[in-house]
């Protein structure tokens, strides 16, 4: 199991950052679920520990012993709903580790800058709409007219 080291921005907000350590990658995803999908930020790999997912759970929400539970198991079940699903061991890689690996920084030579694209052709005008209350109606038949 790899562990990691990251900012986690508490409920999302950008002025409210705590640094964490030695946190997994279960535990990030937990982190997401609870404070927001971008709320953890410059994760860096800092090991690997060698620890079963049952211990992993048991860390995360405390259900065995006397182990202190570092989330609520609602938070956590959010995330994991079952004990019989394996939890990530590691984070897949971001795109930019995955480009500098494989040397794609190289320039691209098929995309057509915006300024050379063509420009999309002009709708006609519409003409404004005026609301019922201000259009012109019909005078009434005189009833003698239709009676007749």
């Amino acid at each position: 199991m790899h562990i990691y080291s990251a900012k986690v921005r508490l409920g999302g907000k950008l002025l409210n950052e705590v640094q964490m350590a030695d946190i997994t990658a279960a535990e990030i995803f937990v982190l997401r679920g609870i404070h927001g999908g971008d709320a953890v930020v410059e994760i860096k790999h800092t090991g690997t520990a060698n620890r079963s997912d049952a211990k992993e759970r048991e860390r995360l929400i405390g259900s065995v012993g006397d182990s202190i539970p570092r989330y609520r198991e609602d938070q956590y079940r959010r995330i994991f709903p079952t004990d019989f699903s394996p939890l990530p061991q590691f984070l897949p890689q971001t795109v930019a580790e995955a480009n500098e690996e494989e040397g794609a920084n190289e320039e691209i030579s098929d995309i057509v800058p915006l300024e050379a694209a063509p420009a999309a052709p002009e709708a006609p005008a519409a003409k404004p709409k005026t609301s019922h209350l201000f259009q012109k109606k019909k005078p009434a038949e005189p009833v003698e007219e239709i009676l007749a």
